[in-house]
């Protein structure tokens, strides 16, 4: 196997990796047993059939493709460790010549790991804040707990501002229908504030199969530029208009929840936001000390693969948050008035705050000698078996190295930062 390495500028590496055909064969020829056991040839049974059969069938372009992945990863991390290479992250790989009866040749592309100088780390007297809940906040909790037990009853009066109201909608802009401002059934909740001022202040002291027209200016900052301040007429028929009856705020609503009183379940209440005040707390503290560790230590360049990688792994963090609440990423780019490379741009500085305070904790780790044992990556194995116990692919997952690998990371992650909380 031949290999050239090569120092590139912001902290990067790049790694030239040729395999000769004989080199190649053993991984051809696992790659060859691989495609015979996902497609069945007649007269073998799975993952049997000679080599040649297997090329005869799939062509021995495919069966490179197949070995490529092998390949790369197992000879990409036998030169980092033969040359003692602190590489961090995933690699860039270009395959640069991948055909039958030649040489197999990629490069990789990898980032550093910085050289970190660790400044002070105990003792820093960085205050926690107390956790305080005001009435406010315990009475707004409360009034949530009505409005989630409220109920919705039909009626033909007329709409207050506390009611609810189905409505068919049409927008038009300059008579002209806008493109997706047509709505049916469309449920507008009167005490709640709309996106567009205005809007259900027009539907109060309507009822049931009325008709209204009326214009409104969508706000300046809409995200639809072609909407945003300009004046749009709106054609609305009521459907039906439900009265919202809460429940008297009393012992007997607080027995409904399970609770013997209202003092009772305001009590609980109040606990349960003060127990939440202090977890913010805690972590916000967390965050402080591990910021004024990074302040207080000096790095040499952060690569710009582990950049793009950390603000990657940003953006796919908030685009699952927004999937969560049911709106497609897209959807949410236009509310915000952004692009994905926007938000790219603006979580470029906090992905190195990331990746500093990820230095410093492996720096910690180093200094104060901690370790994770066997038995202490089997014990989390097995919760995390006993968590996914109804999902295969899961259970599949967290019995490969890698994922070993990445539990024995976390739990030293877990040690720092507990040995960075006691002392201070």
């Amino acid at each position: 196997m031949k290999t050239d390495i090569k120092n590139l500028p912001k902290s990067q590496v790049e790694i030239t990796i040729e395999l000769s055909e004989e080199e190649l064969k053993p991984y051809l020829e696992r790659a060859s047993e691989r495609l015979a056991s996902q497609s069945k040839i007649e007269g073998f049974r799975p993952g049997k059939a000679p080599y040649d059969i297997v090329k005869a069938r799939f062509g021995e372009h495919a069966i490179l493709e197949e070995a490529t992945s092998e390949i790369v990863k197992k000879t990409y991390l036998q030169v980092v460790k033969e040359n003692n290479l602190k590489t961090i992250g995933s690699p860039k790989i270009d395959v640069e010549k991948m055909a039958s009866n030649n040489p197999f040749v990629f490069k990789a592309t990898a980032a550093l790991l910085p050289d970190t100088t660790l400044g002070e780390y105990k003792k820093l007297d960085i205050k926690k804040s107390e956790a305080i809940v005001e009435e406010k906040s315990v009475n707004e909790a409360l009034n949530n707990l009505v409005k989630m037990q409220s109920k919705e009853v039909l009626t033909d009066k007329t709409a207050t501002k506390t009611d609810k109201v189905v409505i068919d909608m049409d927008m038009l802009k300059d008579n002209v229908p806008v493109e997706g401002g047509q709505a049916k059934d469309m449920v507008v909740y009167l005490r709640e504030e709309h996106y567009i001022p205005g809007f259900n202040e027009q539907l109060v002291g309507v009822k049931k199969d009325d008709e209204k027209e009326f214009d409104l200016d969508f706000p300046k900052e809409h995200y639809q530029k072609h909407l945003a301040g300009a004046k749009v007429h709106f054609k609305v028929k009521v459907k039906d208009v439900f009265e919202i009856q809460p429940p008297k705020l009393d012992d007997d609503f607080a027995k409904t929840l399970g609770q013997k009183s209202l003092e009772e379940l305001t009590r609980l209440i109040k606990e349960n936001l003060q127990a939440e005040v202090t977890r913010k707390n805690e972590v916000k503290w967390e965050m402080d000390v591990l910021n004024k560790i990074v302040d207080n230590s000096k790095f040499s360049d952060v690569p710009e693969i582990l950049i793009n990688e950390e603000v990657h792994r940003m953006v796919h963090e908030l685009e699952d948050n927004v999937a969560k609440q049911g709106v497609p990423f897209e959807d949410y780019l236009k509310s915000i008035n952004k692009t994905e490379s926007d938000l790219k741009l603006e979580f470029a500085p906090e992905a190195v705050k990331r990746i500093k305070i990820s230095l410093v904790i492996r720096e910690i780790s180093h200094a104060e000698k901690i370790e994770v044992s066997d038995k202490e990556i089997l014990e989390e194995v097995e919760r995390m078996m006993n968590v996914y116990k109804d999902n295969a692919d899961a259970q599949t997952q967290i019995k490969t190295p890698e994922f070993a690998n990445y539990i024995k990371s976390n739990l030293e992650n877990k040690k720092v930062v507990d040995l960075i909380k006691e002392n201070n």
